[in-house]
């Protein structure tokens, strides 16, 4: 697989990737949520061209991007001062 692939796939799936954490997270979450979605773009290229595109490349999209939220809110909890 070459790294367009992921890229291509990605520029069509950013906005609804992005829209869908927003609403889960809420519009206060959209940098988080655009940070979660560049986070998941750059896992995929990695993760993508070594292991092959998953049967389901939105759903894998989506799942790395809100554990990436997840992580984010978790470390905010836990030292509210930074970030």
């Amino acid at each position: 697989m070459t790294p367009e692939l992921p890229v291509n796939y990605f520029r069509h799936e950013h906005g609804r990737l992005v829209s869908v954490l927003s609403r889960r997270f809420g519009a206060q979450s959209i940098e988080l949520c655009e940070d979660a979605a560049q986070a998941a773009l750059l896992r995929a290229v990695e993760t993508w061209t070594r292991d092959g595109v998953p049967d389901e490349p939105g759903a894998w999209l989506y799942r790395v991007a809100h554990h990436y939220v997840i992580d984010a809110l978790r470390a905010q909890r836990r030292h509210p001062g930074r970030g």
